[in-house]
């Protein structure tokens, strides 16, 4: 299975000489970010069925990746005041380009990498990117190496 990603056209599934424009919808269970992906054309009829982003190509999950951020609101860390843990919790501190912004995580759940950089889901579903840790301020690298 191919998929390129154009800001034109965005999501494009490749099967040999044809390309289908599509959209992604998550499935059950929900909370695995990563995985159960129903990949449907511009009818609203699943065309593929993506059960893990693992087992795509690298060219692919690139573009099946942009495609998901691109459909998602997410806030964009900026920088990383604080990482705390405490009961089963872990609570962050950050900047953001809206400012700044207090969340919750399971201390069980850590960030999922992306190609240039890591997306953090809290509580209440809010989604937060951040950027690869080496492009972050030293301080922020330091909070967020421990995690990823």
């Amino acid at each position: 299975m191919e998929f390129k990603y154009t800001s034109g056209k965005g999501l494009v599934l490749v099967r040999g000489a044809t390309q289908i424009s599509v959209d992604v919808q998550l499935c059950f269970p929900l909370k695995q970010r990563h995985k159960y992906f129903s990949v449907r054309d511009g009818e609203n009829q699943e065309v593929a069925f993506v059960e893990d982003l693992g087992s795509l190509d690298m060219s692919s999950r690139r573009a099946f990746e942009a495609a998901l951020e691109a459909a998602r609101f997410h806030f964009r860390v900026e920088g990383i005041i604080s990482i705390t843990e405490s009961l089963e919790r872990r609570h962050w501190v950050v900047r953001t380009q809206a400012g700044l912004r207090k969340f919750q995580t399971k201390l069980s759940e850590f960030p999922f990498e992306l190609d240039q950089g890591y997306l953090v889901t809290d509580l209440f579903g809010d989604q937060y990117v951040l950027p690869d840790v080496r492009q972050m301020d030293v301080e922020s690298q330091q909070q967020l190496w421990p995690l990823v």
